[in-house]
């Protein structure tokens, strides 16, 4: 999805745009269907400077809200439920508690 596709199916009414932008903020944050970029660039051209800040601003703080709020419910039993079917997971686990920031690291290289 890009910036003028999003710009072509925005609403007129500025308070429905935004309820709508704020909509896609949340989905690309639980997706990985349309960069942030496109948003923020659509945002910027549909606002003035001002209210499209404070607008990518709350998007942003929605996008990294929403995984986070889930992973935080979710998460552990998520772990328990892979622990049990994978007992190597397990050990991945134990790493993370010794150090999470190279293990989220290592991960991450891996998926690209």
């Amino acid at each position: 999805m890009t910036a003028e596709m999003i710009l072509n199916y925005s609403p007129e009414q500025p308070l429905l745009a935004v309820a709508v932008l704020l909509l896609l903020y949340a989905l690309k944050s639980v997706t990985v269907i349309f960069p942030i970029s496109a948003l923020q660039v659509a945002v910027g051209h549909l606002f003035d400077p001002l209210p499209a800040f404070l607008l990518n601003l709350l998007g942003l703080v929605i996008t990294l809200t929403l995984p986070y709020s889930i992973g935080k419910k979710k998460g552990a039993s998520f772990i328990e439920r892979k622990i049990q079917k994978y007992p190597r997971v397990q050990i991945i686990a134990e790493n993370q508690k010794k150090s999470p920031l190279f293990l989220s690291f290592f991960l991450r290289v891996i998926g690209c």
